[in-house]
């Protein structure tokens, strides 16, 4: 049958609905079988409805022609040193357009960051100058299962079914503004936190921002996960060159929003915004700085400050660092570093590093640079899939 009916665009009132209109599940069973589906998808990593074995063969048969269960074709898969994973997806659209999902491991669970539109809708004179994705016009939002399917790629790709829990965290930082998508990305976020499948809790899940007033409030009272919002400078003339939708949405008014709707980490200094004159002294711009940068702290926000090096030594004075909510992201251009060989390594050193300092990191460029590879997306197209997508 044609048609089918995407499985993972259907929240679990929504099966409960298809199920009942579509395929006419009586409605004293209706609640029982959505919960046999959803666990049966997301808890137990069910395939193929043939297999669902809890129920008829004729509803599974019927299952099978109404609804689909069919993933994006894997187009390439890159694992970096740290086994960080990037996937780029065909979606199965009329112009098959690719997006990219990203799962990130650490010692005790794995995070996964996922797309919410192809390009960006802050495109064009709204796009952040810093970030690649700008540059590409929006070609479409992604729909609540094309967001789901991103999830399952790498839930299947790990096997995390049954009580493991492998992947704890998802991030909504990919690409796209996240709350220009809204309605798909509140609906995806609704099924991640359903008790009858993911089930996974509020504080395990972050939506990132550049900060559009009125949606933060919408999605605080909506949704109600945490908030991470990219304001990147603290000087509305600077963030109006850097994110251009400040002229429309200014720094004050997305701050006041902020403060009042479950915005938890804050990102500063994009682009090499955070400049403040040397030494540390009274300038009013060194003032504007330690007052945004206070003020967040006090309010309880993380906060992440991207600087350049030359800084590092006023952020200390600062003292911002006292606080545990504050990430220092330091900036150190290294030039001509794809022009070094493979063994060379980067050496970070305390200024006044002695011999019985402990403070010392090296890196291997390779590794840096095999991490920061940039999505070229021209040479995606004749790329052929990776061995494992049959396993879909």
């Amino acid at each position: 049958m044609e048609n089918k009916q995407n499985f993972y665009d259907l929240s679990f009132n929504d099966l409960k609905t298809f199920l009942a209109d579509k395929v006419g599940v009586d409605s004293k069973k209706v609640k029982m079988r959505a919960q046999q589906l959803f666990s049966a998808v997301y808890k137990k990593g069910l395939k193929n409805f043939k297999d669902l074995t809890t129920v008829t063969i004729d509803l599974r048969k019927h299952l099978d022609n109404v609804l689909s269960l069919d993933l994006p074709k894997i187009v390439k898969t890159e694992i970096a040193d740290d086994k960080t994973i990037k996937w780029l997806l065909e979606l199965n659209d009329e112009n098959k357009n690719l997006i990219e999902v990203v799962l990130i491991p650490s010692k005790s669970h794995n995070t996964i960051c996922v797309s919410v539109q192809v390009g960006c809708a802050m495109s064009k004179s709204s796009a952040c100058i810093h970030c690649a994705t700008g540059t590409q016009l929006l070609v479409k939002n992604l729909s609540t299962s094309e967001i789901v399917m991103q999830l399952m790629i790498a839930k299947r790709h790990l096997n995390d079914f049954g009580d493991q829990r492998l992947i704890k965290n998802c991030v909504i930082m990919g690409s796209g503004e996240s709350l220009t998508n809204y309605e798909n990305v509140k609906k995806f976020i609704k099924i991640l936190m359903e008790p009858e499948g993911v089930h996974m809790g509020k504080k395990s899940i972050t939506l990132s921002t550049i900060g559009i007033p009125d949606k933060i409030k919408k999605f605080a009272d909506e949704v109600g996960v945490y908030l991470a919002l990219s304001l990147h400078s603290g000087d509305n003339d600077k963030r109006d060159k850097i994110i251009p939708i400040n002229k429309k949405y200014p720094l004050k008014e997305v701050i006041e929003h902020a403060n009042k709707h479950h915005v938890d980490h804050i990102y500063l200094g994009a682009n090499q915004s955070f400049q403040v004159k040397l030494p540390h002294g009274d300038d009013a711009t060194n003032k504007a700085w330690d007052t945004l940068v206070y003020g967040l702290l006090k309010e309880g926000y993380t906060v992440t400050l991207d600087y350049d090096v030359k800084y590092h030594e006023y952020v200390i004075e600062s003292g911002y660092n006292e606080n545990n909510k504050f990430i220092s992201q330091i900036s150190v251009k290294l030039p001509y570093i794809d022009q070094l060989n493979y063994n060379a390594c980067i050496k970070i050193d305390d200024k006044d590093f002695k011999a019985t300092n402990s403070g010392v990191w090296i890196h291997q460029v390779h590794d840096l640079q095999k991490r920061s590879t940039y999505t070229d997306w021209t040479k995606y197209e004749n790329d052929n899939p990776v061995d494992n997508t049959e396993e879909r």
